[in-house]
């Protein structure tokens, strides 16, 4: 097991009381992530929970009202009911004759009724409020599909009935409601809200993988009511365009990320740390694959792009270019340096040693060799979650504070 002890972070008191979730941001990402999750939190946007609540109301015990986990089956616990019928459980029969949500359900963004099998249970274990079933509603499945690395939702415009695997966000007779649970599924299906899951929720990412319910509750979402005439257009455009195959899941994520006043780099950071920070076993081996030689290439491209307004600043130039590894290594290393040195297309097998045996008594996952004035080697292990853009950005910014003098101009 390797405890990379010099990627620490070390972490306050007071910077615990400010984040309470700070630890498992930088669990499963990076204080790239933090920044992100810090300036969402600065526009202080409503919690979904807390618009619903002003928007559609709450019932009993401040539950949200046609919001909630589905129906249960009757099991041996189901209790009988002190003012039910002297049975165990609950009487279902206000739900029968409903249309009932299955996972296969979850192939385009509106439900096929008619493709729907009928709910037929005598009792379940607990009554469900009828206003969770009521049209339209947006169903949300609270399994991320490993293979989609997003959280599945499904629009049903009808009435339907849907069990414990399931979400529910039903507006009732709210005047917007059919677009405001457009506006959900967009902002629940997108990247953004499963990145968000995993980096804040206590469950996801760390003994489950299930998005619990008071996680997508305490999303901030742009407030529905202040969205402008366009917005609301583009909303109905997006779910249009993806009923009828013309608008892909990357368009709406690019359009979630603009609605929160992110760009293109906050979202290259959302898709690395998706990419090897969700608990799928795919996930995982793909986080420890070595990079290729093309990813390689793409790190340093964004590290020297990184560096570049230093360079300019200093008046100097550099080169970023990959080391060529040695066969059957675990560690890959790059070199930057003057742009005006003469380059040394290889590390001396004797050098790879040091270096190698550096790293191992530090237990690190990187190691800085500064073997010339003019010339910086990084050696990381080889495994693609270290040589991901996020990563280059993150490592461009350490260059910059620790080794200053290399950016300089030779006087």
């Amino acid at each position: 097991m390797r405890i990379d002890a010099l990627n620490a972070e070390v972490v306050s008191a007071a910077q615990l009381r400010e984040t309470p979730d700070l630890l498992k941001i930088l669990f499963r990402g990076t204080k790239a992530d933090l920044g992100i999750v810090e300036r969402i939190r600065v526009q202080e946007h409503p919690t979904l929970a807390e618009f619903w609540r002003t928007r559609i109301g709450a019932g009993h015990e401040s539950r949200l009202r046609g919001s909630g986990s589905g129906y249960q089956t009757q099991k041996p616990s189901s209790r009988v009911r002190r003012d039910g019928d002297g049975l165990p459980g609950a009487d279902a029969r206000y739900l029968q004759g409903l249309r009932e949500v299955t996972v296969a359900s979850f192939g385009n963004i509106f439900l096929a009724p008619e493709r729907l099998d009928t709910f037929s249970h005598e009792r379940i274990h607990d009554p469900r409020s009828p206003d969770l079933f009521v049209g339209p509603l947006l169903v949300v499945h609270k399994s991320p599909p490993a293979n989609r690395g997003r959280i599945g939702v499904v629009i049903s415009e009808g009435n339907v009935v849907f069990n414990e695997t399931f979400y529910g966000y039903s507006p009732g007779r709210d005047p917007d409601a059919g677009l405001l649970v457009r506006y959900l599924a967009l902002v629940l299906g997108s990247r953004l809200a499963v990145w968000f899951a995993l980096v804040t929720s206590g469950e996801f990412g760390v003994e489950r993988r299930v998005v619990e319910k008071a996680t997508l509750d305490r999303i901030p979402i742009p407030d529905f009511k202040v969205l402008t005439a366009e917005q609301r257009g583009e909303i109905t455009s997006l779910v249009e365009g993806l009923d009828a195959g013309g608008v892909s899941w990357k368009d709406v994520d690019e359009w979630v990320i603009r609605l929160y006043g992110l760009g293109e780099r906050d979202s290259q950071v959302v898709f690395d740390t998706l990419a090897f920070g969700l608990p799928f076993a795919s996930n995982a081996q793909q986080a420890q694959q070595p990079p290729t030689p093309a990813v390689r290439k793409r790190f340093c491209a964004v590290l020297q792009d990184e560096l570049s307004p230093w360079c300019k600043r200093f008046g100097s130039k550099l080169a970023v270019n990959p080391i060529p590894p040695l066969a059957r290594s675990p560690w890959l290393a790059i070199e930057i340096r003057k742009a005006f040195d003469d380059p040394r297309e290889t590390i001396p097998r004797d050098d790879w040693a040091a270096l190698l045996k550096a790293a191992d008594e530090a237990a690190s996952s990187e190691i800085f060799v500064r073997d010339t004035g003019d010339r910086l080697v990084v050696g990381r292990l080889a495994q693609n979650r270290y040589w991901s853009e996020t990563q280059a950005r993150l490592l461009a910014q350490r260059i910059a504070w620790s080794h200053v003098d290399l950016l300089r101009a030779r006087s």
